[in-house]
């Protein structure tokens, strides 16, 4: 394939694509925004009119029918053809809400927590306060902020998983062993090396070629103090 020529690249042009040619008046934009408990969602058209009010559903089955009754009831109130939907990826709450629409059909657009900050942060002074997320992400969708990531699925979930769980163990290992070494300094202060003027010049000598090694370790759980060796 070749380049884009749209200024937002292949994104922009998939997106213009959707919309060339069309009523923008019968393209809708459905706003979620995720939550531990009570979710939210507000429905407008391209020109940020209001077709369903801000309400609020849960993230269980009667929730998402709850849901998708009121996307279809604003599909056929506004003879809408195009369809967008966005949720912003607040922690893991979202990614049921995204799974579950997949489940029936909708495809839901991800948004950067950072977009939807950069949106709040504009000129949103004529909503509510309790509105302003749904707000600051219905502008994020008519913009085409969304990223293009997906939720992993299969292996390649599982392989997420693994490498989170992987990455917190090694950072657990780089503290416990700067732990080690700081109390091995104060036990024994030459243990991981002294100082040799011998020569003329300062230069470290290392008691052990290798501090995790073999030979090291077994000092240290045999003989933990210098006394006792």
């Amino acid at each position: 394939m070749g380049k884009s020529s749209h200024i937002q690249g292949r994104k922009g042009t998939k997106f213009s694509q959707q919309l060339r040619g069309v009523n923008l008046e019968q393209v809708l934009i459905v706003a979620i925004d995720a939550a531990k408990l009570h979710q939210k969602a507000l429905i407008c058209n391209y020109f940020g009119d209001i077709i369903e009010k801000p309400f609020f559903f849960s993230a269980n089955n009667s929730g998402m029918e709850l849901l998708c009754k009121k996307i279809n009831q604003a599909v056929t109130a506004t003879e809408a053809v195009r369809l967008f939907l966005g949720i912003e990826a607040t922690g893991h709450y979202y990614e049921d809400i995204v799974r579950e629409m997949a489940k029936r059909g909708y495809h839901v657009q991800i948004l950067n927590p950072y977009t939807t900050f950069e949106e709040r942060a504009g000129a949103l002074n004529w909503c509510k306060t309790d509105d302003l997320d749904l707000v600051a992400i219905a502008h994020a969708i008519k913009s085409n902020k969304a990223t293009e990531n997906q939720l992993l699925n299969g292996v390649q979930r599982q392989l997420h998983v693994l490498t989170r769980a992987r990455r917190s163990e090694t950072r657990k290992r780089a503290s416990l062993r700067t732990e080690i070494r700081a109390l091995m300094d104060l036990i024994w202060r030459e243990y991981q090396g002294y100082a040799d003027y011998s020569a003329g010049r300062a230069r470290k000598i290392k008691v052990f070629s290798d501090f995790w090694g073999k030979a090291s370790l077994f000092f240290m759980e045999h003989y933990p103090h210098p006394a006792a060796a």
